[in-house]
């Protein structure tokens, strides 16, 4: 950035790009001088992440209900929909891991509802990125889970079976 600044006509708004990317460069040195977060504090984060996540779409729902609100952008209370739609989309996918992880019935029960909330929430905000990035990566969990349960030899046919039509379509292409 600062040798592109040879290249700028724009001194005042490069000036502000560089301010408000600096800090940004700053920041994984303050992190990696902090000690090392214990995982009660880590999981009260994720915890607090969530909620907080959670009570963001409960006021999103409400003004979709009350407000007869016509722009799905317009449910987003306050910041850029997309941006709320990706936190909703993590949100759900660190609560269905809580839930997977959670040692008593009525707290994986608990989890599981707010994972549903915010999963069907991803609908009502109708953000295709959210959508993508949330079925993409349930696929690959899926799929990563599925892959550890099964044997080496088997995840090997699998793997020769998943590029057949690939390679079938590349030898197809050579002849003509």
């Amino acid at each position: 950035h600062v040798a592109g600044l040879i290249h700028t006509s724009n001194f005042d708004y490069a000036l502000k790009d560089l301010r408000i990317k600096v800090p940004l460069l700053i920041l994984p040195f303050m992190f990696a001088s902090f000690p090392k977060p214990t995982e009660k504090f880590f999981n009260s984060l994720i915890l607090l992440f969530s909620a907080s996540v959670t009570v963001a779409t409960t006021i999103s729902f409400w003004r979709f209900i009350q407000d007869n609100i016509a722009d799905y952008r317009e449910l987003s209370p306050f910041i850029s929909h997309i941006r709320f739609a990706l936190l909703v989309c993590l949100a759900a996918f660190l609560m269905y891991y809580e839930a997977w992880r959670a040692p008593r019935p009525w707290l994986k029960a608990t989890f599981l509802i707010i994972a549903f909330w915010l999963t069907a929430m991803l609908f009502v905000l109708q953000s295709a990125t959210s959508l993508i990035i949330f079925f993409t990566t349930a696929f690959v969990v899926v799929v990563h889970l599925g892959m550890a349960r099964i044997s080496a030899l088997f995840r090997l046919i699998l793997f020769f079976l998943i590029l057949l039509p690939e390679i079938g379509r590349a030898s197809c292409r050579e002849r003509v």
